[in-house]
């Protein structure tokens, strides 16, 4: 990027010290260095609202001629967000309760919300976006870190749905282990189950892009 030595969000001391190539003699300086970053990329990510609303074309183009890769540089944005949204639910703590599902989809409903206001940005009136992909958008615990975390009440409830399933009316338990199991089993359903009422209530069905339709014209064949 030709503006890469720019002052942006991370000034740079910042990057500096995120690269561990300064040191602070005080822990307090590193604490007070790393939650000024912090404030400082929150702001700047509240700044994408202003700038989507307002910002105009000449300056989005000028953007794009002052960046050498904005591909790449797009692709680095979209990691952040990834990370940043999947965190919670690759966080096992925080995967053993009601909010499970939600945390698992975060990501994929903040891509799916903005390609649609993307697509309104063109003139496009749609439908709920829905996203087809051949990888997984949501990231899980383990089995072994789900095991750590589940409590007597949820491994209890877990024992009474296999007994149920088995219709048994023993007083059979399953270890931590095969409760794990069974919850990582229904966590995958429960956000199957989501995806699925959110596409039966799209109007529109998915379109396939990648097919090939007709011979490609030579317009687009390299020469």
């Amino acid at each position: 990027m030709s503006d890469a030595n720019q002052r942006g969000i991370l000034t740079k001391s910042d990057k500096d010290w995120l690269h561990g190539e300064i040191e602070y003699e005080h822990r307090q300086t590193a604490a007070n260095k790393r939650a000024e970053i912090r404030k400082r990329v929150t702001a700047a990510l509240f700044d994408f609202e202003d700038l989507n609303e307002v910002w105009g074309e000449d300056e989005r183009r000028q953007i794009l001629e002052e960046i050498d890769n904005p591909e790449a540089l797009a692709a680095e944005i979209i990691e952040f967000l990834y990370v940043l949204l999947n965190e919670p639910a690759a966080d096992s703590e925080e995967m053993v309760g009601s909010q499970a599902v939600d945390n698992a989809l975060a990501f994929r409903r903040a891509l799916s919300s903005g390609i649609q206001n993307g697509k309104q940005h063109f003139g496009s009136i749609t439908d709920r976006v829905l996203i087809d992909s051949n990888v997984e958008l949501f990231e899980i615990p383990s089995e072994d870190d789900l095991q750590r975390e589940l409590d007597t009440d949820q491994w209890r409830k877990l024992n009474e749905h296999v007994r149920g399933a088995i219709e048994t009316e023993g007083d059979e338990v399953i270890d931590k282990v095969d409760a794990a199991k069974q919850y990582e089993t229904g966590l995958r359903f429960a956000i199957g189950e989501k995806l699925y009422t959110r596409r039966s209530l799209s109007d529109s069905e998915i379109k396939r892009h990648d097919q090939m339709i007709s011979p490609t014209i030579s317009l687009f064949k390299n020469e």
